[in-house]
């Protein structure tokens, strides 16, 4: 039930990263149209490992896999091709989670695999590795304390041409092929000492560069410059974050590091979504106490937010969740109120048969249930936006907006 990652390929399909270190997990396939799960573990399959830490699929919908401890493998939808990483971190007298964690993993515009590790940042070309730490041109922590060559997570911009690295206590590194340069972070300060660890990077719709850690930082993608800061003293809802993704309503959604939930930011305020106000789960069954970390989430074509926690998958969407084509909305039906935007009642002209009517606030919740009543009284709802989803049986066959005054 440990998620760690989750990805999407051009047929729709989504591949999932599960296990830990301490063991069990696996790769798992979800067909949403046909409701089908498909488990790659090493009992069904030449998997190497159950711990499946990161995804990427390239070009040619090849998945990658990168294994926590047992370097990454490809799959061809048939076998997996695993490439052991061991022999290029020999010479490190480290554990074994010390000398090469795989992190994260992308493909360049070249089709080069990029490997974040905890001991150093790895290039695969297809025929060879080469690994950067240190002692070739990464650049460590001011203050080295443990995983001096630490690298959490690896983005790649295709456009570009250049590799994007979050370290464990570096900053933001960017990579041009012969030069690193370094990026600090520095939100969050404890016992005199910056904390400069980027746990997550991502790029919006404009190109700008957003990564996580102790806070959230958007850099501008021109001049580098911090143009948005979130940090727990702002409205952050925890000290340190790791998953992020920003929504088809162009609203930041941000993943715990450990206890408090999903936040989101709307643009003026934050919100935080745990197990006290949502359907967000709150025990590990590994570690036995309480949590609701999100180590990753994905944003897909319905605006789903699909999330990676440690108790499996939970996937979220305002106004309820849509998942293959059957939910869409048909054009063939139409409905309309008026007057819109209301103080009092709602009148619904429709060219279909509903039954029931869910009225959902802008945090997702539901605010009321109706029967499928040509007039809606809204006298008792705040003022705000609110969607309506109106259903034929059990199948939702619209969706529209209104404003409450």
């Amino acid at each position: 039930d440990r998620v760690n990652d989750i990805k999407q390929d051009s047929k729709g399909n989504f591949w999932i990263a599960t296990g830990s270190l301490l063991g069990g997990g696996g790769l798992a396939k979800y067909d949403v149209a046909g409701n089908n799960w498909q488990i790659f573990t090493y009992l069904n399959s030449n998997i190497k490992n159950d711990a499946v830490g990161d995804i990427v699929i390239n070009n040619n919908d090849e998945v990658w896999i990168g294994y926590f401890v047992s370097g990454v493998a490809k799959f061809d939808g048939t076998n997996f091709v695993n490439y052991d990483l061991t022999a290029i971190f020999n010479d490190d007298s480290l554990s074994l989670e010390q000398s090469g964690m795989v992190q994260g993993i992308d493909f360049d515009k070249h089709n080069n695999l990029w490997i974040a590790t905890t001991n150093g940042l790895v290039k695969y070309d297809g025929v060879n590795f080469m690994r950067y730490q240190t002692t070739n041109g990464l650049i460590g922590p001011s203050n080295p304390w443990i995983w001096i060559n630490g690298v959490e997570s690896v983005l790649c911009d295709r456009i570009k041409d250049v590799v994007w690295l979050g370290t464990y206590d570096a900053g933001l590194q960017k990579f041009d092929g012969t030069s690193f340069t370094q990026y600090h972070m520095q939100v969050f300060q404890w016992g005199g000492s910056f904390f400069d660890k980027v746990n997550q990077i991502y790029f919006d719709k404009d190109s700008d560069i957003w990564i996580t850690g102790y806070g959230v930082v958007e850099f501008d993608k021109n001049s580098m410059a911090k143009k948005s800061i979130y940090t727990n003293s702002n409205g952050l809802g925890d000290a340190l974050v790791w998953g992020i993704s920003i929504d088809q309503n162009n609203k930041l959604w941000i993943g715990s590091d450990y206890l408090n939930g999903l936040f989101m930011y709307d643009g003026s305020s934050w919100h935080t979504f745990d197990a006290s106000n949502s359907g967000l789960p709150d025990h590990c069954g590994v570690c036995g106490g309480p949590t609701n970390h999100v180590e990753n989430i994905l944003t897909d074509k319905y605006n789903n937010k699909w999330l990676s926690t440690f108790t499996g998958v939970v996937i979220y969407r305002e106004g309820g969740v849509i998942l293959g084509n059957n939910d869409k909305p048909k054009s063939d039906i139409h409905i309309d109120f008026f007057p819109n935007p209301t103080h009092d009642y709602l009148n619904v002209i429709s060219n279909m048969t509903y039954d029931r009517i869910e009225i959902i606030d802008y945090t997702g919740k539901i605010a009321s249930v109706k029967n499928g009543a040509n007039v809606i009284d809204v006298r008792n709802l705040s003022a705000g936006i609110y969607l309506v989803n109106f259903y034929n049986r059990s199948n939702r066959i619209y969706q529209k907006k209104f404003v409450k005054n």
